[in-house]
């Protein structure tokens, strides 16, 4: 045992392929006899290269009056989506401002299914290290993008949880309405989303069957003046968004649009849990200045079919015009918070290709070549030694260019 590690000579030069003359060949300060024993690898200081050295992991940490040990098998000890070398944020100078424990609850990150606390799990959160609200009728979230591309389509995905969770439960809800021939929602024929759909020739969703009046959630986004951002309403519509005008001011003058944007519900497939509503809004950039904020609100809708009266005798409709009119009955607002927010432009791709050139000739195997991003090119290093010898010996870069095409 010429490193005395308490591994044989010839089992380090022949099984493990360790350093005999060495304790610790990897320099992770434990010792090539422990790293055998545990089940890591000798050779490497990270065996599961999430950033934390093996030794780091198994030494663990004390946090609230108890030791926590991480997996050093594990890129992601608590198989929440986040790697624990992001959520141990002690050994990452990028995040030092972050708390160890997100949310307060005693529980370090990198155990904790539910970083900030906001009731997402982290492998389902857009922000799972915080989230912001609430926000209300009276308090809305004002959404101001600044530094956007002009002209050049931006998505917003927001991802939001009602304040009361009861309430995700209540989306697309169908309920019944009575049989009614005087009200201003009126029921001659009975009939339930589910005819709607059959007759439309769509197979109808299970619950639509159970009634004709539904409860639908959105996003309100109110925009007032005359600068809105927003794309046509062909585009808008899409996406599921509709548009209309605000009402009249005081003066009667319409310089603002409110659009409703539909939420979807996010589920979590393991559960069967819902965490989150989920909305995806499109932009079309006039300008770099953004202007008034964008007022944005949780609404919810309630949709019914309603039929509609052509004759009246005594009070009641004797003689319909329309059946199974969709109509909004009433709508109001409830408290919310922001989960998460994501914001992209789209600027499209450039696309290169690396091909096998037969009358190539052998280049020096480090070249400076364009990585092809959107936008255009983008310069940086290929390190033809990592690529297969044929492409090695066949890359060759012509005259300068900011021509991807002309740059393979």
């Amino acid at each position: 045992r010429s490193g005395r590690d308490g591994l044989s000579d010839a089992d380090e030069v022949d099984i493990y392929i360790t350093d005999p003359n060495d304790i610790d060949t990897d320099n992770d300060t434990l010792s090539d006899y422990i790293e055998v024993r545990i089940g890591t690898n000798p050779l490497v200081a990270d065996t599961d290269g999430d950033t934390l050295s093996d030794a780091v992991e198994v030494a663990g940490f004390t946090y609230n009056n108890q030791t926590w040990y991480l997996d050093p098998l594990e890129i992601d000890s608590n198989n929440d989506g986040l790697g624990d070398g992001q959520e141990w944020f002690q050994t990452n100078a990028l995040l030092n401002e972050r708390s160890i424990d997100s949310d307060g609850n005693g529980i370090p990150d990198a155990f904790d299914l539910d970083n900030d606390g906001d009731g997402v799990p982290d492998a389902m959160d857009s922000a799972p290290y915080t989230h912001t609200g609430p926000f209300s009728d009276d308090n809305p979230l004002g959404l101001i993008l600044e530094d956007l591309r002009q002209d050049t389509p931006t998505f917003v995905d927001f991802q939001i949880r009602p304040t009361d969770p009861k309430h995700l439960w209540y989306a697309q809800n169908v309920l019944d309405w009575p049989e009614d021939r005087e009200g201003q929602v009126q029921d001659d024929d009975g009939a339930t989303f589910a005819d709607v759909a059959l007759s439309e020739g769509r197979a109808p969703v299970a619950n639509e069957s159970f009634g004709d009046m539904k409860l639908v959630p959105m996003l309100e986004i109110r925009i007032d003046g005359s600068t809105t951002h927003l794309p046509s309403e062909d585009e808008l519509a899409e996406y599921g968004i509709s548009i209309s005008n605000l009402e009249e001011d005081e003066a009667g003058n319409l310089s603002g649009k409110v659009v409703y944007v539909p939420l979807n519900v996010q589920t979590n497939e393991k559960t069967g849990e819902r965490v989150a509503f989920t909305a995806r809004m499109l932009y079309n950039p006039e300008s770099s200045v953004w202007g008034n904020a964008h007022d944005v609100r949780l609404t919810w809708l309630i949709q019914v079919l309603t039929d509609d009266c052509e004759q009246v005798d005594n009070n009641q409709c004797v003689e319909y015009r329309r059946y199974n009119q969709t109509r909004i009955a009433h709508s109001y607002y409830a408290d919310w918070h922001l989960t998460g927010l994501t914001i992209a432009e789209e600027r499209g791709t450039n696309v290169a290709a690396i091909y096998e050139d037969p009358g190539g000739r052998y280049q020096p195997p480090r070249r400076r070549c364009p990585v092809v991003a959107g936008g255009g090119p983008r310069w940086g290093l290929l390190d033809t030694a990592y690529w297969p010898r044929p492409l090695g010996n066949r890359y060759q870069q012509p005259a300068a260019s900011n021509d991807a095409t002309n740059n393979w």
